[in-house]
C-alpha cells in the first residue's frame, strides 16, 4: 500500500499528468480557434513548414532536433507553440551567434605550424592523438 501511495504521488507521475493535461489544454484551444476561424489554421500550418526549415537550417545536432520536426509534421499547430516556448531557444540563441561570431573572428589565431607539429611527434610519438 505504501509503495502504492508513493507511486502515485511520485515527480514522475506529477510530470506525465502535467503533461497531459498541458496537451489536452493545447487540443482544446486549437480546436476552439479552429472552429472560429478556419483561415487562421491554414496560416498556422504555413508558420509550421517555415518553422520546420528553420530548424532544419539552423540545427546544430539535427538527430536531437528531428523530433522536434516530426512532431510538427503531426500535430502542426500545437508542436510548433511547444516548440516555440520550449526548444527554440530563443533567448539563448543571442549567446550562440557570440560563440559563433567570436570564433570566426579568431580563427586565423588557430594555425598549426607543421615543423612544431612534425618535431613533437618525432619527440612523444606515443601522444600523436594529443597534438
Amino acid at each position: 500500500m505504501k509503495k502504492i501511495f508513493k507511486t502515485l504521488f511520485s515527480r514522475i507521475t506529477f510530470m506525465l499528468l502535467m503533461v497531459i493535461l498541458e496537451i489536452a489544454i493545447l487540443l482544446f484551444i486549437y480546436n476552439w480557434f479552429g472552429s472560429k476561424a478556419a483561415w487562421a489554421g491554414e496560416v498556422l500550418r504555413v508558420f509550421s513548414v517555415l518553422i520546420i526549415l528553420n530548424i532544419v537550417n539552423n540545427s546544430r545536432h539535427l538527430s536531437a532536433d528531428m523530433t522536434w520536426v516530426i512532431a510538427i509534421i503531426l500535430l502542426p499547430v500545437p508542436a510548433t507553440a511547444l516548440y516555440l516556448f520550449l526548444g527554440a531557444d530563443l533567448f539563448t540563441s543571442r549567446a550562440y551567434q557570440n560563440i559563433v561570431e567570436s570564433t570566426n573572428s579568431s580563427a586565423h589565431l588557430y594555425h598549426q605550424d607543421e615543423e612544431v607539429m612534425t618535431d613533437m611527434i618525432k619527440e612523444y610519438p606515443d601522444l600523436k592523438g594529443q597534438f
